[in-house]
């Protein structure tokens, strides 16, 4: 693993377009500065990288990609149940369609 850091004028420009926090906004202008996926969950901080040309993923994607690849330790449900009790909010018809995907081979 390495830290790295945005290049400073991209993350001016992000930081002139966004209100979101500090993260996002840092997460977004590293993946404009390397040309990879973003990890986002916030809602407003999505739309911003989406309409920026971003590839995104949230935290329920990495957690299924792992899953597929046979990396994870637990079961999917038992993944999805702590993350609830850790206060992500999951909609009944989102952890459906994750238990459903996470049936599928395809990534």
């Amino acid at each position: 693993m390495e830290v790295r850091e945005p290049e400073a004028g991209i993350l001016r420009t992000v930081e002139g377009e966004m209100t979101e926090g500090r993260g996002e906004k840092e997460a977004i202008a590293l993946a404009l500065t390397l040309g990879v996926l973003v990890v986002l969950d916030d809602k407003r901080a999505r739309r911003h990288a989406r309409r920026m040309g971003l590839r995104l993923t949230g935290t329920l994607g990495v957690l299924l990609r792992l899953h597929r690849l046979g990396l994870a330790t637990r079961s999917l449900e038992e993944d999805l149940r702590l993350l609830e009790e850790a206060d992500m909010r999951i909609t009944p018809d989102l952890k459906r369609r994750i238990l459903e995907a996470g049936e599928g081979n395809s990534l």
